[in-house]
């Protein structure tokens, strides 16, 4: 017949269906439904009354209609519970033996803290994105089941804990705790489709993989994600701080920029985890990024912004030809490689603090640099590079640059007291700045043209010029050993002196090679000269020695 229904007790059936009608049930105690352990189905049109209600099962489902509004239920259908309307009460609590629980209202609300202990079952929320269900004071999800969102999940502030078990999104959600410290926990998410995240001063961790559409962080606590990220586009807020990414294999599509304005930035926790940015990664807010292992793009650029950043294990940076920017300082004992045929640039210190093993960058394109310090080599294999003043630093290890270097302000080069050779392919003068080269006895090497203000040799492993020199003032200390000017048309505007104690003097290679004084020239350290060519002083003296 319908009708409503008054209800103060229990309704019990042995193992039959317990069909209510279109009426509604209204509550005038606590009360219990129970069709026993077998398949005996329950069917309320709509449950309301200031009490509570149990309700069990057996293997039989449990369905309400529309809407339900009582205090506390006590789910245990083990063939699942399904609640079309919006859900309105105290406390939903869930028997480990509940099974599915499905919520379809547009807006669902429990006072207090619910946990999901189902061990059978997934938890469904919502049947389109404008659902929405709020959990006034948390939510757990002991059971560790599979989560279906299509909607919304709030709190107030409180955490939400959504255990192990698989979020599959089935449209797109929003996860929020409020502006407080409400903390998000999932297992794994899941789904084709887009999640926003809010988190006050909470905490999001993801514990396995990420592979949705685009993700939202607003979790000022900061951002966790254990697991492999795959997805379109990480879209990282102003207020979204700490993001730290540990998967081994993380994609993402779309330009990703971190504009979170505090909090570091991680990519990844081991040497073989790698980051592949496909659109190109930018870090607008400029916070601090801690680097372990591999960030790739295809052709898009990378820029780290004015940041510090920390290498804590062997990482590389590989763009293919899209630019590479550190504005920040670079610190802490491990190798960077950054691989890419555009423009690099490093506008800070590198080692400084603590320095790098080696920093390597590949062939092709540009590097610019100032101050860097390693323990092991510096290898710049790029086309150009630009040397911006500062002071470039191995322990006993090689200093190399491939291509033609430019000195944009005074320069010095130090690979200390013991083997590490200083090599480039060609130096030339921005401006009016100095060049300082010191090897310990390691050797020093140019093979093409040298242009700078004033040159310095300080290494006893000798130094060789293939190409022209062109210098106001060539400093040859006591200690500089052998030096080698094998350049056809060589010039000194400033009156040099060859003080070297050790080691010959060699003066081109070719009869028609030329070294021009232009203030004269002396050989103080008298050590044996070998001369192939000319030498010229304009009206000057040239003082060969003994």
């Amino acid at each position: 017949g319908n009708q409503a229904v008054a209800l103060q007790g229990s309704i019990i059936t042995s193992n039959d269906d317990a069909n209510f009608g279109t009426g509604t049930v209204t509550l005038g105690a606590d009360s219990v439904f129970n069709t026993g352990a077998g398949a005996g189905n329950i069917s309320v049109q709509a449950l309301t009354g200031a009490f509570d209600l149990a309700v069990t099962g057996g293997t039989g489902t449990f369905a309400v209609a529309t809407t339900t509004n009582i205090t506390d239920l006590t789910l245990n259908a083990t063939g699942g519970s399904t609640f079309a309307g919006n859900v309105t009460i105290n406390d939903l609590i869930m028997a480990a033996a509940t099974s599915a629980v499905t919520l379809q209202g547009a807006a669902n609300t429990f006072a207090a803290a619910v946990d999901f202990a189902n061990t059978g079952g997934t938890i469904t929320f919502g049947n389109e994105a404008g659902d929405q269900s709020t959990f006034d004071t948390g939510v757990a999800f002991g059971g560790n089941q599979a989560i279906a969102l299509q909607g919304s999940i709030i709190t107030t502030n409180d955490t939400a804990d959504f255990g192990t078990g698989t979020m599959t999104l089935g449209a797109d959600s929003v996860i929020t705790t409020g502006a407080g410290a409400g903390n998000i926990a999932i297992g794994a998410l899941a789904g084709a489709f887009d999640l926003a995240v809010t988190g006050g001063t909470g905490t999001l961790a993801v514990a396995t993989t990420t592979n949705i559409t685009d993700l939202t962080l607003n979790a000022t606590g900061g951002s966790t994600f254990a697991g492999n990220v795959t997805i379109n586009d990480l879209i990282v807020t102003a207020a979204a701080n700490a993001v730290t990414l540990q998967g081994a294999a993380n994609t993402f599509v779309a330009a990703v920029d971190f504009a979170n304005t505090a909090g570091t930035i991680t990519f990844g926790d081991a040497n073989t985890d790698q980051s592949t940015f496909n659109g190109g990664l930018t870090v607008s807010g400029n916070q601090a990024t801690a680097l372990q292992g591999t960030i790739t793009t295809s052709d898009d650029t990378v820029n780290f912004g004015t940041g510090a950043m920390t290498l804590g294990a062997a990482s590389t940076v590989t763009t293919g030809s899209g630019a590479v920017t550190f504005g920040g300082t670079v610190n802490l004992g491990q190798t960077l490689a950054v691989n890419s045929t555009g423009a690099t640039v490093f506008s800070a210190a590198v080692g400084g603090t603590t320095p790098l093993t080696s920093l390597i960058t590949n062939a092709g394109g540009s590097v610019s640099l100032q101050n860097v310090t390693t323990t092991g080599v510096q290898t710049y294999g790029d086309a150009t590079a630009a040397l911006n003043g500062g002071t470039y630093t191995t322990t006993n290890n090689n200093f190399t640059v491939s291509g033609a270097a430019t000195i944009t302000a005074d320069t010095t080069v130090n690979t200390n007291t013991d083997v590490g050779n200083i090599s480039f392919a060609s130096i030339a003068n921005g401006a009016a700045f100095d060049l300082a080269l010191t090897s310990g006895t390691g050797t020093v090497a140019a093979s093409g043209a040298v242009s700078v203000t004033d040159l310095t040799l300080n290494t006893t492993g000798g130094s060789t010029f293939g190409g022209s020199v062109t210098v106001n003032d060539l400093i040859v200390t006591a200690a500089a050993n052998a030096v080698t000017l094998n350049g056809s048309a060589n010039t000194f505007a400033a009156q040099v002196d060859f003080a070297n104690t050790a080691g010959t003097i060699t003066l081109g290679n070719a009869t028609s090679d030329q070294s021009t004084f232009d203030a004269g020239v002396s050989f103080s350290g008298n050590q044996a000269v070998a001369l192939q060519g000319s030498i010229i002083t304009t009206n000057d003296t040239a003082d060969l020695g003994t």
